[in-house]
């Protein structure tokens, strides 16, 4: 059975640890990479199912990276950020994911990145023109 492929783009390496566990655990093939110019070679190399994209990060920051990602690629995307109030490492994953399919997520319920991957990844499946996922 194949895996679904999530890349994670994230500079903070704490976040990208929490992050590249839960989806290892929860069984997709995860890649990590730390800056905007990785993200974009490994997406091209790679040809992830999913995109976990922080918004800040050094060199291209993830709007940027999501804007050269779309002018080939519908890849789903969800975005990541840190902005605002400090969260938990492990809570704060589920945050970024706001709305999937009419669905809220929240922490503490269950609703972790994987939950949010999962339900990003099941839109795609279901709707090819999706855009993206957050």
């Amino acid at each position: 059975m194949k895996k679904d492929r999530i890349l994670v783009v994230e500079d903070d390496e704490d976040s990208a640890q929490v992050l590249m566990a839960y989806l290892n655990r929860e069984g997709f093939e995860a890649l990590h990479v730390a800056d905007g110019m990785a993200a974009l070679a490994e997406h091209a190399r790679w040809h992830p199912d999913l995109i976990l994209l922080d918004v800040m990060l050094p060199g291209l920051d993830g709007y940027k990276v999501m804007s050269a990602i779309r002018q080939h690629a519908q890849t789903p995307v969800i975005m990541v950020t840190g902005r605002g109030r400090y969260r938990p490492a492990d809570q704060f994953a589920a945050l970024w994911c706001r709305r999937l399919r009419g669905q809220t997520l929240r922490p503490g319920r269950g609703d972790g990145p994987c939950a949010c991957g999962a339900a990003a990844l099941a839109q795609s499946d279901s709707d090819p023109s999706t855009g993206t996922a957050a």
